[in-house]
């Protein structure tokens, strides 16, 4: 079975402080490698910058960077710190639904 990746909704600079901090107390750090296999890795890499990098930086080997599972909004998410901000990846799925919600 295949399983769909978790794609980028948001980021804790355009979402709700409270929604944001909920998921930050009920997280988990994960490795680099559990969020690569279950979210949109090449997104990932493009939104915060890492393709454009010199040889040698990376988003998985970044020291200055966290993976984390959570929950936001009651739906399951993944979610990167790098600097301080918080990026949220959800499933297809809930991604619509969250994005309504928000509307």
């Amino acid at each position: 079975m295949v399983q769909t990746r978790f794609e980028y909704l948001t980021c804790c600079v355009d979402d709700d402080a409270e929604a944001i901090d909920a998921m930050v107390d009920g997280s988990v750090e994960v490795s680099a490698r559990t969020f690569r296999r279950r979210c949109d890795w090449t997104r990932a890499r493009e939104m915060l910058g890492y393709d454009q990098c010199p040889p040698g930086l990376r988003l998985d080997t970044d020291h200055a960077v966290s993976f984390h599972k959570s929950q936001f909004r009651g739906r399951p998410c993944y979610y990167i710190v790098h600097s301080a901000i918080e990026y949220v990846f959800v499933s297809p799925e809930h991604r619509a639904d969250l994005i309504k919600g928000a509307a």
